[in-house]
């Protein structure tokens, strides 16, 4: 059920589209940030998001999300929620509900990735990049080599703070002091290197055309299926303009419905061709990747922080607190031994 104060704003927003009065509202599953409601009436169906907002995590998740996609479904892009409805004060959305099921790892295929891939150019014609100007940065965007390192330094910064109160809360500071942050030290170093090697800036922003409109948070776990096999994308909360190297290096850390390594070249030099300078964007997405392979495995800790688990609770994810947090030190230790291991992506 809907909260009562939240109720009146979100039945004047159905009743803004049309909606019959007295509209019924289920929870249903809204990742970990969001509370999202099916909102139903008179045989219609809508999604309603509400979004959460803190003083210690201020991004504008409702403006980011209608704005994108207002921008695609205003250029006859239907592979998303259609934007309905906004109400900014009150951080509620107003969606297209897609009937669809959420896609297992076992049913991700190459026809898969090639349908994001297809999304994403869709998103960054010309027409939508002229149209785009009024989109916010994504975030955490980041334009140059140098904020690349500096977002997931950061974040593993921020980690620090974590507290070691009970066994799994030492064993996730064991882990980041050891492992994560002396393999991020030597990281970084030869990321510089290899900066000076390909005649790369360190600090300079990349050009305006070089940019990308992106999804952000781009991947499977953010799709879903309909009963037609037509994939739909949601959960755009973090869209705006950004590096594609940022959206590439995401889309292959994504932990849910993992992209296997083996599709890394074909999807990366696909979107390296998309922009000026293939070449030269190919070897930044190649470099970059391991970047963020460790800034997954920090996301991944993140429940370990107190804004954190206020963000988990806003969504719903109260009573399995604990079990949480050592599910999600398992996925950063997998995801490091991975790091660390060969592979085409690595």
């Amino acid at each position: 059920m809907i909260s009562e104060d939240l109720r009146p704003a979100a039945e004047a927003l159905l009743a803004e589209v049309g909606f019959p009065p007295s509209p019924r509202f289920q929870r249903i599953d809204g990742g970990g940030n969001n509370q999202v409601f099916l909102a139903e009436s008179g045989g219609r169906k809508a999604a309603l998001k509400a979004y959460f907002h803190h003083p210690q995590d201020q991004r504008d998740r409702l403006n980011a999300e209608y704005a994108f996609s207002t921008l695609l479904w205003n250029h006859g892009i239907e592979s998303l929620p259609r934007p309905l409805a906004v109400n900014r004060q009150a951080r509620l959305g107003l969606y297209e509900f897609v009937e669809g099921q959420k896609l297992a790892p076992a049913q991700m295929t190459q026809s898969s990735v090639e349908a994001a891939l297809n999304f994403f150019l869709a998103a960054n014609t010309p027409a939508l990049h002229a149209d785009g100007h009024g989109l916010p940065v994504a975030s955490e965007a980041c334009f140059s080599i140098a904020a690349h390192l500096a977002t997931v330094s950061r974040r593993l910064a921020r980690l620090e703070e974590l507290k070691d109160t009970t066994p799994v809360d030492r064993e996730a500071a064991i882990f980041l002091r050891e492992s994560v942050q002396t393999f991020w030290r030597g990281l970084e170093d030869r990321v510089m290197t290899l900066t000076h090697k390909l005649g790369l800036s360190h600090e300079a922003d990349i050009a305006p055309q070089m940019r990308c409109i992106s999804p952000s948070d781009f991947g499977f776990h953010n799709a879903l299926r309909e009963s037609s096999g037509t994939l739909r994308f949601v959960d755009f909360e973090y869209a705006g303009w950004d590096d594609p190297a940022k959206l590439v290096g995401d889309f292959f850390n994504q932990v849910q419905v993992p992209v296997p390594a083996s599709l890394f070249e074909y999807f990366a030099r696909r979107v390296a061709e998309h922009f000026p300078d293939p070449r030269r964007n190919y070897a930044r997405f190649e470099m970059l990747l391991p970047v963020y392979s460790v800034k997954w495995i920090a996301i991944m800790l993140n429940d370990f922080l107190p804004v954190g688990g206020m963000r988990r609770s806003f969504a719903g994810d109260v009573s399995q607190a604990m079990a949480r947090k050592q599910n999600q030190l398992a996925k950063a230790q997998v995801a490091f031994a991975r790091l660390n291991a060969p592979g085409p992506a690595h």
